[in-house]
């Protein structure tokens, strides 16, 4: 069921103020008016209960995602420096989007004026923020009961590495295969999925998905006391699951989109620059192609193939940035992952692996 709601939004305006000839831009706030999904509870289903203990209050703080319309829904968070110890309500989010104070579906702040008395309107992007509120809204968020859900990804345990440390906690995954989830999605996906540390555990394989406790906490003995390791618990075991290399190319491919990765400034030959160009329009080429697109794995695996190739045929890689370092590094162990020939063949077919964690990555852990 879809509810309407008051939306109150930035937008750019180009116009000649009354008393003047020059034009002028600035950031006014829009009103309009936006449909959100509501779902009773007895029609949502619940899909990952996650437990995060605290050390300091000596409480473990309990959320529960919920599976509807086939996608998985995390619950909005309050900023906090405990993660969902205050999440965020039906009522609350209606009112900030009603009062525009907080951008949750990421179309902007910035300085906004108040509205002059002008003579001439020049341009205005106010229909298309407009329809991009409204779509946002529709797409990414839930209301059900008194919570507010954002869609989200399946739950993963994830290693994040602080100098000679290790730190354990849980994380989304991507909600699906688009390189940037935030252009269609809200500012912040949920789930921490668009932190910098949990991208690097993603393209380094430093994660286990939500069936694979048992090797999470092989790895969370080594560092820190098992009660104080976050852990998931699966209320729906049939749910469908993406595989381990499939997430590693996904994340390998967003960071090849990162300009800190590239090698042309390393490269002074002109057979160099023209392969660096070629291999950079590959890319974007793959970018913009539909990520539900049944080829979508083998045209990234592909053009990440050859973006690396290329550097090493220039050589010189010493010289290189260490963003690209690491993602020839981390896109060669996957290429030579001994799961990666079931990972294509079953992924070409529709359908997705499983594949268990190699005894070799888990001993270089330690």
């Amino acid at each position: 069921m879809m509810i309407p709601v008051r939306l109150r939004f930035p937008f750019e305006l180009q116009f000649i103020p009354k008393r003047g000839r020059r034009v002028r831009t600035g950031s006014f706030y829009g009103d309009g008016c936006g449909l959100v999904r509501r779902a009773d509870p007895a029609e949502v289903s619940p899909a990952f209960r996650l437990h995060f203990p605290s050390e300091a209050s000596q409480k473990v703080f309990t959320i529960e995602l919920i599976y509807f319309d086939e996608r998985v829904w995390w619950p909005l968070p309050y900023f906090s420096w405990i993660p969902f110890a205050h999440l965020m309500s039906a009522d609350k989010f209606i009112e900030e989007l009603a009062n525009g104070d907080c951008d949750i579906l990421g179309v902007g702040k910035g300085p906004v004026r108040e509205m002059p008395l002008i003579r001439t309107f020049m341009r205005s992007n106010h229909d298309e923020v407009l329809a991009s509120v409204q779509r946002k809204l529709s797409d990414n968020i839930l209301l059900c009961g008194d919570t507010a859900y954002a869609v989200g990804g399946e739950p993963a345990y994830i290693q994040i590495r602080y100098r000679s440390s290790w730190e354990m906690t849980v994380a989304s995954i991507a909600p699906d295969r688009s390189v940037d989830p935030t252009i269609g999605g809200i500012r912040v996906p949920p789930g921490y999925f668009a932190h910098q540390s949990v991208q690097r555990a993603f393209q380094y394989g430093h994660f286990q998905l939500a069936d694979e406790r048992h090797f999470a906490e092989k790895l969370a003995a080594r560092s820190i006391p098992i009660h104080t390791m976050p852990w998931i618990e699966i209320l729906m075991p049939g749910l469908p699951r993406v595989s381990r290399d499939q997430i590693r190319l996904d994340a390998l491919f967003r960071c090849a989109l990162d300009r800190r990765t590239d090698w042309y400034s390393w490269a002074h030959e002109e057979r160099d620059s023209k392969t660096f160009f070629a291999c950079r329009s590959d890319i974007a080429d793959v970018a913009a192609q539909d990520p539900a697109a049944p080829t979508t794995t083998q045209d990234r695996f592909d053009v990440l193939d050859n973006f690396v190739s290329c550097a090493d045929e220039g050589g010189a890689l010493w010289r290189m940035s260490v963003h690209f370092r690491r993602l020839r590094r981390n896109f060669r162990s996957l290429a030579e992952s001994a799961t990666l020939t079931g990972f294509w063949g079953e992924t070409r077919r529709g359908t997705a692996s499983r594949p268990a964690i190699p005894d070799e990555w888990l001993a270089g852990l330690s």
